[in-house]
């Protein structure tokens, strides 16, 4: 025999349990038929708050399921008396509509008391296509529209306060989560949920229709990536991690199927764990890190492992360090951003390691901070290399001051016979073996303001032939 409780309330089942007179009941769960109202155009409710008998506080009550799958696309407010005293819906309970799928729309709008959509309320709906939320909601559930699939878009009004990064858990389809431009918590930028103060990722939809992610989508003042930021995101081949961010978190690029590039800044120092469960197509890792980080072996279990990209003087470590050295071709030449240059006689591609982000005024010009050149190709025969590099986020650019060249890559770099480069002035130091090897190099216009030069920078370069 099956005793059947209230869903309105979390510790029903365990509060039975503990009721001799229940034993007789050899099955005791949730359900829809535990409740106190039964309202055809509305649905199932529990009482979760009495009201007054005086009349002067109205009731609450939870909505426990539906009555039928048209019940939550009407305009009622959520107001109720039952011929005796007020009732207001103040919450729609957890797995409150868990896997109905014949309902195709959700609309809260005229609820003006409902603050909460609890744990699944809705997961499994997989023919829901429209939500709307109301003003007064104050919180969200985990999984609250999980697998809901023909969902392609849902707005955060103003009023939310707490809301789980995982409410939207595979809604493949989903392409934009939104925001009310006045919510004090919470905000999106192209689609992208964040925390208000822009330095959380907190959700990428399952369904975001680019191919890449690049540093151009970041605000500036990103820092993390949080727990499964990008779980699922089946259409992303290409993920620019900015620098400036010092972690992603737990799952964070799981069963990102299509996922081929990514490229780690120096700046992060924190790898969550299973960040690459499922993510069975990755072949170009960029990781800007000197020091290989500490890893769990099977941390990339599901990778193809074919090219790993490290600093310039990390090559050997990254070789013989565990899990980083099972990658099949470990190459130099791992930067924090790119910028590709393209002049009427010249093309070419740098890479820039940031080495400081403390202002500064170098020739009487003002930088964000200080880089280096850590990766150079080029496709012309003159190349020259600018005084600043600009790194572009979505809300504003930052440019830091070139203040020293320590690899260009010969492996990727075409460069036509006598080719010249002219260095920035403020370029200070060139570094070790930077342009060794370089045989079509024949002239190099140095910096007025250089204090150091590497051993062996130029040796079997076309200038160390002349």
């Amino acid at each position: 025999m099956t005793l059947y409780v209230s869903k309105a309330h979390t510790n029903s089942v365990e509060n039975a349990r503990k009721v001799q007179a229940f034993d007789y009941f050899s099955t005791i769960k949730k359900h829809v038929y535990a409740s106190d109202f039964i309202l055809s155009d509305h649905g199932y409710f529990c009482v979760t708050k009495a009201p007054l008998s005086d009349g002067s506080t109205r009731g609450e009550m939870s909505l426990v399921g539906v009555y039928a799958d048209d019940n939550l696309n009407s305009s009622w407010s959520g107001a109720y008396n039952d011929g005796i005293a007020d009732f207001d819906v103040v919450e729609i309970a957890d797995s409150a509509c868990l896997g109905n799928t014949g309902i195709k729309s959700v609309n809260f709008t005229g609820y003006s008391k409902l603050r909460r959509v609890g744990k699944s309320a809705f997961n499994g709906c997989t023919a829901l296509s429209s939500v709307a939320l109301n003003s007064s909601l104050l919180k969200i559930g985990s999984y609250a529209f999980r697998n809901c699939r023909a969902l392609t878009s849902i707005n955060l009004p103003a009023s939310v306060k707490e809301c789980s990064a995982y409410f939207v858990d595979g809604c493949s389809n989903l392409q934009t989560i939104s925001v009310n431009g006045n919510n004090s918590y919470y905000t999106s930028i192209k689609g992208v949920l964040y925390n208000k103060a822009k330095t959380t990722l907190l959700r990428c939809p399952e369904g975001y229709t680019s191919t890449s992610f690049l540093s151009d989508n970041y605000p500036s003042s990103i820092t993390t990536i949080g727990n499964y930021a990008f779980e699922s995101c089946k259409n992303i081949e290409s993920i620019t991690i900015p620098y400036g961010v010092t972690s992603f978190g737990y799952g964070a690029f799981r069963y990102c199927t299509s996922l081929k590039f990514l490229k780690i800044p120096s700046s992060v120092n924190e790898f969550g764990d299973g960040a690459f469960v499922g993510v069975v197509n990755l072949e170009h890792l960029t990781v800007n890190i000197k020091t290989p980080p500490a890893i769990a072996s099977d941390y990339f279990k599901d990778v193809k492992k074919w090219y790993l990209f490290v600093p310039h003087d990390a090559q050997d470590a990254y070789r013989q360090a565990a899990t980083w050295k099972n990658w099949i071709y470990i190459y130099r030449g791992a930067s924090d951003f790119m910028v590709n240059y393209k002049t009427p006689s010249a093309y070419y591609i740098v890479g820039y390691t940031i080495t400081s982000t403390t202002p500064v005024i170098i020739n009487g010009k003002a930088y964000a901070g200080k880089a280096t050149v850590t990766n150079l190709s080029f496709f012309d025969k003159n190349i020259t290399l600018k005084d600043g590099a600009e790194v572009k986020f979505y809300d504003v650019g930052k440019n830091y001051a070139v203040t020293a060249i320590n690899f260009v890559n010969p492996e990727n770099t075409s460069l036509e016979p006598n080719t010249s480069i002219t260095l920035g002035a403020n370029i200070e130091t060139i570094g070790e073996r930077t342009f060794a090897d370089l045989t079509n190099l024949t002239e190099i216009k140095l910096s007025p303001n250089l204090k150091y030069i590497g051993n062996y920078a130029f040796q079997n370069s076309g200038i160390a032939n002349d």
